[in-house]
């Protein structure tokens, strides 16, 4: 039983997780086959807005400006799927079918995290090959060791807006979710803008996107406050999921 709810909401979920996947694949090639040498922005504040690091032209920096809209477009991704998982089944019905299984609700709504989960493993085993790959046929030159870094920050920051995309899926009513996912991640972006420009730290807390700063994490590495606060969210948005998903009555859906 087990096995048949994996694989099911893995199947559900397969399209739309190759589309997304082969998108961010494409950003990655593309950001560093045609990364813009050629701009010539002074302005610091204009620089801050759009990510641009101080000197783009260091293959370490020139990675980071790839993967901080990489990163976004990932969030995007895993809160998109992690969403579609509790919302396709309210939308179709097919949650009568799954609540009439002779198994608990505590078993489906694991089964669901864990396809998930699988999804963005598969997703970023891809991403890390293809990087290196890329970094090599491409002539970035960029140590090993800088890109697992970076990319650590992709992963870390999908499970987390993935937890966020779960307590969505369970909360907000299915009309046009997948555009309030995404006006949700523009928020948080811009959020970030005034929290870069000024360092106040108070927004860093607040927004999960500032907690894997990339040049941070190359230079002192992760800051166990931020993983920290990482973790809460995870641990918040999946158990109150988890409740909201064995109170959920069908029969209220909306």
């Amino acid at each position: 039983m087990k096995a048949y709810l994996l694989l099911n909401e893995i199947k559900s979920s397969l399209i739309l997780s190759i589309i997304l996947s082969a998108i961010i694949y494409a950003l990655l090639f593309y950001g560093i086959l045609i990364f813009p040498y050629e701009m010539n922005i002074e302005n610091d504040t204009l620089k801050s807005i759009l990510f641009i690091p101080a000197n783009p032209y260091l293959s370490r920096d020139h990675y980071a400006f790839i993967m901080e809209y990489i990163i976004m477009a990932s969030a995007i991704m895993a809160t998109v799927l992690s969403t579609k998982t509790l919302v396709h089944d309210k939308v179709s019905g097919y949650d009568e079918y799954l609540f009439s299984l002779p198994t608990t609700r505590g078993v489906i709504f694991y089964n669901k995290l864990l396809a998930i989960i699988i999804e963005l493993i598969i997703f970023n085993i891809g991403f890390y090959i293809l990087s290196i790959v890329f970094n090599s046929i491409l002539d970035l030159n960029l140590p090993i060791k800088y890109i697992l870094k970076m990319n650590s920050a992709l992963t870390l920051s999908q499970l987390t807006f993935a937890s966020i995309g779960v307590l969505a899926g369970s909360f907000i009513k299915p009309k046009n979710i997948y555009l309030k996912n995404i006006l949700f991640i523009i928020a948080l972006v811009l959020i970030a803008i005034p929290e870069r420009l000024y360092n106040i730290t108070l927004l860093r807390y607040i927004n999960p996107f500032s907690y894997f700063k990339l040049n941070e994490i190359i230079s002192s590495g992760y800051k166990m406050s931020f993983l920290i606060a990482s973790g809460c969210i995870i641990i918040f948005s999946i158990s109150i999921s988890k409740t909201s998903y064995d109170e959920y009555d069908v029969l209220k859906r909306g």
